[in-house]
């Protein structure tokens, strides 16, 4: 009896990390309207938290926001006209030098405009890469989806990059744009085409048939 009831406890156990394991390997691929939901929600909620979601709609890594694991984030001196600077992997052992990553102007507007008390030196957002995590979910709950567990920094990272494909461009391009060194791990981040973008496709397809 004592042996079946520990087959039985081991048989639970690794169904459980079975369900576990299922479970971490769902993403949650987020469309246009659900990321400008969850925006739109911060928006009217948090200026600073609308400012970092919005850097990691834009592609960036919530470690080069926050700071993280050796990496300083983002300071007020780190805010340029046409981009932010950013300390990427590799950072704490010298490996990687700055880089600056473009954004949108109406971009740099919004984080210049929630940074305007601070003073050269200051860390943008100081809170933990953990508690941005938390903000993120936070968000994606009040915006009613239905997997928020699911969302995280690094999807809204992973929306930037479906929307570069969306739009049209191509996967060295959606490469250089996520500061990727291979091909293998965009794809990664790359999601399935959205429905409008298909019904496109495949009216220009009908197009070229006709013609």
């Amino acid at each position: 009896m004592k042996m079946s009831e520990s087959l039985y406890r081991i048989r639970h156990a690794w169904h459980a990390v079975g369900i576990l394991t299922r479970y971490k390997k769902r993403k949650a691929w987020l469309t246009g309207s659900q990321v400008d939901t969850i925006l739109g929600v911060a928006g009217r909620t948090s200026p600073r938290d609308y400012a970092m979601m919005t850097l990691m709609r834009w592609g960036l890594r919530v470690g080069e926001i926050v700071g993280c694991e050796g990496l300083p984030g983002i300071h007020l001196e780190d805010i340029r006209s046409e981009g932010i600077w950013v300390k990427g992997k590799g950072y704490k052992a010298g490996i990687v030098q700055d880089s600056l990553v473009p954004m949108p102007a109406n971009v740099i507007k919004l984080v210049r405009q929630y940074s305007s008390n601070l003073k050269p030196g200051d860390k943008v957002f100081p809170i933990s890469e953990r508690q941005a995590e938390r903000i993120v979910k936070n968000y994606a709950k009040l915006s009613g989806i239905e997997d928020w567990r699911l969302v995280g920094p690094h999807r809204l990272r992973a929306f930037f990059a479906t929307d570069a494909k969306d739009k049209g461009k191509d996967g060295l391009m959606i490469k250089d744009l996520m500061r990727h060194k291979n091909l293998a791990t965009t794809e990664i981040y790359v999601g399935r085409a959205s429905p409008q973008t298909l019904r496109r496709v495949v009216e220009e397809l009908a197009e070229q048939v006709v013609s």
